[in-house]
């Protein structure tokens, strides 16, 4: 399949890392070697070297950091974290390194890709020299598929933009390394020619001996920006967000005896939807929001009170998802009360895969049990989770695709109390399976699967 020559590719690209790896090596280093995972839509890996396990579960958007290494020959294999388990998908293979020479390895584009954009390696070459002290070095590279060509200004932090310190760079483009003295900089794209800045980093110190390579990458996060910078040092990669980057917030009502709610934000009445009259099952969708920390009153719509839900400080951060559930009952006999489950909603599409989170938000019932089958028959099957309390979620699971059933039993128990229900999976699908409900208010049980996913991937 396409898909699985491209991973096939992609863990070739990522076992040249591995060459780093190896700290037994008994000759002098006079090499070094970074791999850098790039690909917002492709798999992660491991990486073994000469025989060892040095690299474990690479994901989009991190880097090995340089690794110095022996010039000459290493072996290296690399296995592919698939949904079913691990594949060996190329090597052990022979590799031979330079001396006083420095590899930045990319994995770029995207598996779903074509033409400019499908997935591809990019090997970047430059002498292994640190800067003076009193110096930064800089190389910049265009690595984000879905962004169009760009014009980089890097200037001291407020300045007016002039003209570009590198013009027009297409994706997969990088610049000669940049020797610059060290000190805070500002660094904004814009289309070619343009003076509408589509990110902006803000004040960003730089300090002396810094060797950088600036990576713009797709932004998987809240936007709006279409591309964040990683910068990625000796050490691994750290994200630079542009400074109009926003979190995203989604509100679901899991409820079952409590009318349609209107939210209010930061102590503003909602006038219309998705803030006003949310029913049982319904959500907002993700909305944009400045990143901070917010007050979250829920009322019945309409009302003032009662507030059935009062959530103060709610932080939310710059680039993050969340899904913010309304949980439990409005007539406990136990004297409990309705409260927010603040969910972080971190899973990135995945060509290979499917994920799929399970939340428990049935407030009576007990710890529960929930199987993922071919089959509607669950007698003779193993649950995919044992014993998720209320409010408790599986995290994402890597699923593969394909035609499933969705069983939720009391734990322990074979008796189906949700499901079976049929339920098809498709590569790149990110879901959430929210068992709601338990008889409560006359409402049987029942799952309420969300997309994950917002219109930033």
């Amino acid at each position: 399949m396409k898909w699985i020559q491209r991973c096939a590719a992609l863990a070739m690209i990522l076992g040249l890392t591995a060459c780093g790896g190896s700290d037994n090596d008994s000759s002098p280093p006079n090499a070094a070697i970074r791999i850098s995972h790039l690909a917002p839509d492709a798999p992660r890996v491991n990486v073994n070297v000469d025989g060892a396990a040095f690299l474990t579960a690479v994901d989009f958007g991190s880097s090995s950091g340089l690794k110095p290494v022996a010039a000459g020959s290493h072996e290296v294999a690399v296995d592919g974290i698939l949904p079913s388990g691990t594949a060996t998908v190329i090597g052990p293979v022979s590799l031979d390194l330079k001396p006083d020479t420095q590899y930045d390895v990319l994995a770029v584009g995207k598996l779903t890709g074509s033409g400019d954009t499908a997935f591809g390696p990019l090997v970047i070459e430059r002498p292994d020299q640190m800067p003076a002290g009193s110096e930064i070095r800089v190389q910049v590279v265009h690595a984000a598929p879905s962004a169009p060509a760009v014009d980089v200004h890097v200037t001291a932090p407020g300045a007016a933009l002039g003209s570009p310190t590198l013009s027009g760079i297409p994706f997969k483009t990088y610049s000669d390394p940049l020797t610059l003295p060290a000190g805070e900089y500002q660094v904004r794209l814009t289309l070619p020619g343009s003076s509408d800045v589509v990110y902006d980093s803000g004040p960003l110190p730089l300090t002396g001996g810094a060797d950088l390579l600036i990576a713009a990458i797709d932004n998987l996060g809240a936007g709006p920006s279409p591309v964040k910078l990683l910068a990625i040092d000796s050490t691994g990669a750290t994200p630079l967000l542009s400074v109009d980057e926003q979190a995203q917030l989604r509100v679901v009502h899991g409820v079952a005896d409590a009318p349609a709610v209107d939210i209010r934000v930061n102590g503003a009445a909602p006038t219309a939807a998705p803030l006003q009259g949310l029913a049982f099952k319904g959500n907002t969708g993700y909305l944009d929001l400045a990143a901070a920390d917010y007050d979250f009153v829920v009322t019945p719509t309409g009302a003032t009170t009662p507030e059935v839900i009062n959530a103060s400080d709610v932080p939310l951060k710059a680039g993050t998802r969340y899904s913010l559930f309304a949980v439990g009952q409005l007539l406990d006999p136990a004297g409990e009360t309705i409260e927010p489950l603040l969910l972080t909603d971190t899973g990135r599409a995945v060509a290979t895969e499917a994920q799929l989170r399970v939340l428990h938000a049935a407030p009576t019932a007990p710890a529960v049990d929930v199987y993922l089958t071919t089959g509607s028959d669950i007698s003779a099957s193993i649950p995919l989770l044992k014993a998720v309390p209320f409010k408790g979620d599986s995290g994402y699971l890597a699923v593969a695709a394909g035609d499933y059933f969705v069983t939720v039993t009391a734990s322990g128990d074979k008796s189906p109390v949700i499901g079976p229900l049929p339920v098809t999976l498709s590569t790149s699908q990110v879901l959430t399976a929210a068992a709601l409900s338990d008889s409560v208010g006359g409402v049987d049980p029942e799952l309420l699967i969300l997309e994950d996913i917002s219109s930033s991937q």
